[in-house]
């Protein structure tokens, strides 16, 4: 089955119609400056203080020729662990992208360590916003679970539960388990090209990003690029929906650049 494909140059209201995102507000731009005080004690390392990481420009087509080779993104990952494929990723019209992205992002990174992938439960980060049915900052998220984790969807009656207190005991205990430790920021300002260099820089390490597009105020998670001479910048990103898909989706045009981008690195030892 070929994925999904879009053009995300198009205007908002089709990107709607075709069922990328929604029309409520489910992220809001960044609480935290890049490279701010209060980002750096989150947690969010700048991408561009890490010696040697950058992917020359001219290096696109190699790099991405070689980690589709090598099976290094984390497409490749989340295909043999926890969404293999024909799974689906379902927020089930919770307002909760910004968490179902996050610990698809936190899954895959866990994959990758070679650690459990067992199935998490992204309603479990709802403390965030009160238990509310509402959208979020991705810092927010960030700082959940680099402190509190995710639980396993063991201790939840239903994936979509927020009435915390219908959860079995112990929850609070077994998310630990399935927490952050490094993480990777990346700088919008720098813009469009730059941005997409860094997003590259962290996917080729074989992590995966954690991602909003404030144009669509939706979450992704980002877990591949593909080489598509005449699209812009001859790329084409791959991303994990949370929109009932059973395949990734792919994503290309500038307005395909994520106004957020984080690269969830390693997870806190247990």
């Amino acid at each position: 089955m070929s994925r999904l494909s879009f053009n995300a140059d198009l205007p908002v209201s089709t990107l709607i119609d075709l069922g990328l995102t929604s029309e409520y507000q489910e992220v809001f731009q960044r609480e935290f400056v890049y490279g701010s005080q209060r980002a750096l004690e989150l947690g969010l390392q700048p991408v561009e203080d890490v010696p040697d990481i950058l992917v020359d420009f001219d290096d696109f087509e190699a790099v991405i020729k070689e980690c589709h080779e090598k099976k290094i993104f984390p497409m490749y990952w989340q295909q043999r662990t926890w969404a293999p494929d024909g799974y689906r990723w379902n927020q089930n019209g919770l307002n909760y992208c910004w968490s179902w992205s996050g610990v698809a992002a936190l899954l895959d990174m866990l994959a990758a360590e070679g650690r459990p992938t067992p199935q998490l439960a992204p309603v479990t980060a709802g403390g965030a916003v009160g238990w509310a049915n509402k959208g979020n900052y991705l810092d927010s998220f960030v700082e959940w679970v680099r402190n509190d984790g995710i639980a396993p969807a063991e201790f939840v009656p239903n994936m979509f539960e927020r009435n915390y207190r219908q959860y079995k005991e112990g929850w609070k205990e077994a998310a630990k388990g399935f927490r952050l430790r490094n993480i990777l920021d990346t700088n919008r300002r720098a813009g469009t090209r730059e941005m997409m260099r860094q997003v590259l820089s962290i996917l080729k390490l074989g992590r995966p990003q954690y991602a909003a597009w404030n144009r669509l105020s939706h979450a992704m998670e980002i877990i591949g690029m593909l080489w598509t001479p005449g699209k812009w910048m001859n790329i084409t990103l791959v991303i994990r929906n949370s929109h009932d898909e059973t395949e990734p989706i792919e994503m290309y045009g500038e307005n395909a650049t994520p106004d957020e981008a984080i690269g969830f690195m390693s997870s806190e030892p247990t």
